[in-house]
C-alpha cells in the first residue's frame, strides 16, 4: 500500500511539474512575442518616419536604421519590402536606397540560386523591386526555371525593371505559355515605348512564317501603348490567317484610334469569324468616326446576336449619326440598343 501511495504521489509531482513547465514555456513564449511585436512596431515607426517625417525626423530615423545590428536587419528588410508596393515616387526611392545600401540586391541575387522555390521567387521579386544595374542579366536565366511560379514572378520582375533588352527573351521563353499571357502583356506594357521597336519586329515577320501567338501578343501591347507607327503592320495583320491575330489587330487599331484604319476595320465586319467581327465593330466604336456608320449599318442586318449587340454599341459610340442609323435599321438589336441607352439616360 505504501508503494502504491508513493507511486501516486510521484505521478502527481510529475504532473504538477509538467504543468508548471508548460506554463513557464507559455509565459516566456508570450514574453518573446510581445518583445518581437514591440521591436517590429518600433522599426515600422522608424521606416514610416523616414519617408513621411519632417527633415530632422527623417534624418533621425535614417540614423537609427543605419545603426541596426546585422542580426536585426533581416526583419526590417522584410518590413520594407512589404511596404514597397504601397509607396510611390520619392518615398519609394528612399526605401530602395536604404535597402541597396544594406546589400539587399546581392542577397536577392543569392536567393535566385536557392533550391527553394519560395526563395527563388523572393529573389526575383526583390530584384524587380530594386532593379539594380544588372537586374535583367540576373533575372533572365530564371525565365527557364522548372517552377511555373518562379517563371511568373520573374516575368513580373522584368516588367518592373522595364529594360527593353528583356523583350526578346520574354517572347522566346514565355510567349507560347498561355498561363503567362496576362503577365507577359503586363510586363511588356510596363517596359513601354522603349520596347515597341522589338514588338513591331515580331509583328513584321511575314504571314506564314511568324508565330501567330507572339504576333497576337505584340499587337495587343502595341495597341495598349498607342503606337501609331505600328498602324501599317496592324492593318496588314487584319488579313492574317490566324483569327486571334486578326481580332487582336482590330482591337489595337481601335485603341490607337486612327481614322485611316476605318476601311480595313469595315472590311473586317464581313469576316466569317465572329470574334474578329466583334473586335472590328468595337474598334470602329472606339475610333468614333461617323464615316464608319454605313459599314456598321450594313453589318448589323446580317450579324448574330452577340455581334449585333457589339455593332449596335459601336453605332451608339458614333454619337448622333450612329443613333440616327440605329433608328432606321430594322434589326431588333438596334431598337434594343436605343432603348437601353434611353433607360440609362433616364436614370442619370
Amino acid at each position: 500500500m505504501n508503494g502504491l501511495a508513493l507511486l501516486v504521489a510521484s505521478l502527481c509531482l510529475i504532473t504538477v511539474g509538467l504543468i508548471v513547465g508548460l506554463l513557464f514555456l507559455r509565459f516566456t513564449s508570450d514574453l518573446r512575442e510581445r518583445r518581437r511585436a514591440r521591436r517590429h512596431a518600433q522599426r515600422r515607426d522608424q521606416v514610416m518616419m523616414l519617408i513621411m517625417g519632417e527633415p530632422e525626423e527623417a534624418a533621425a530615423a535614417q540614423a537609427s536604421l543605419d545603426a541596426l545590428p546585422p542580426s536585426a536587419w533581416p526583419a526590417t528588410e522584410e518590413q520594407i519590402f512589404a511596404l514597397l508596393p504601397k509607396v510611390r515616387g520619392e518615398s519609394r526611392l528612399v526605401l530602395v536606397g536604404l535597402l541597396s545600401s544594406r546589400g539587399a540586391a546581392e542577397r536577392a541575387r543569392q536567393l535566385l540560386s536557392s533550391r527553394s522555390v519560395v526563395r527563388r521567387c523572393r529573389g526575383a521579386y526583390r530584384l524587380g523591386a530594386l532593379h539594380p544595374a544588372d537586374a535583367t542579366a540576373s533575372l533572365l536565366p530564371r525565365l527557364g526555371d522548372h517552377s511555373f511560379l518562379v517563371r511568373r514572378v520573374t516575368v513580373r520582375a522584368l516588367g518592373s525593371v522595364a529594360d527593353p533588352e528583356a523583350v526578346g527573351p520574354l517572347f522566346d521563353s514565355c510567349g507560347s505559355d498561355t498561363r503567362l499571357t496576362r503577365d507577359l502583356v503586363s510586363a511588356l506594357e510596363r517596359i513601354g515605348t522603349a520596347g515597341a521597336p522589338r514588338l513591331r519586329e515580331v509583328l513584321a515577320v511575314p504571314s506564314g512564317r511568324r508565330d501567330a501567338r507572339h504576333a497576337e501578343i505584340a499587337a495587343i501591347v502595341l495597341g495598349l501603348l498607342g503606337d501609331v507607327s505600328a498602324v501599317p503592320l496592324l492593318l496588314d495583320a487584319l488579313g492574317d490567317e490566324a483569327p486571334g491575330l486578326r481580332a487582336a489587330a482590330a482591337e489595337a487599331l481601335g485603341r490607337i484610334g486612327v481614322p485611316q484604319a476605318i476601311p480595313g476595320l469595315t472590311a473586317a465586319l464581313d469576316e466569317p469569324e465572329e470574334l474578329v467581327r466583334r473586335s472590328a465593330a468595337a474598334a470602329l466604336g472606339d475610333i468614333g468616326d461617323p464615316r464608319a456608320a454605313e459599314g456598321l449599318d450594313r453589318a448589323l442586318t446580317e450579324a448574330s446576336r452577340l455581334t449585333s449587340r457589339a455593332i449596335a454599341a459601336a453605332l451608339l459610340a458614333l454619337g448622333d449619326p450612329g443613333r440616327e442609323t440605329l433608328r432606321r435599321n430594322p434589326s431588333p438589336y438596334a431598337a434594343e440598343a436605343l432603348a437601353v441607352q434611353g433607360l440609362r439616360g433616364g436614370l442619370r
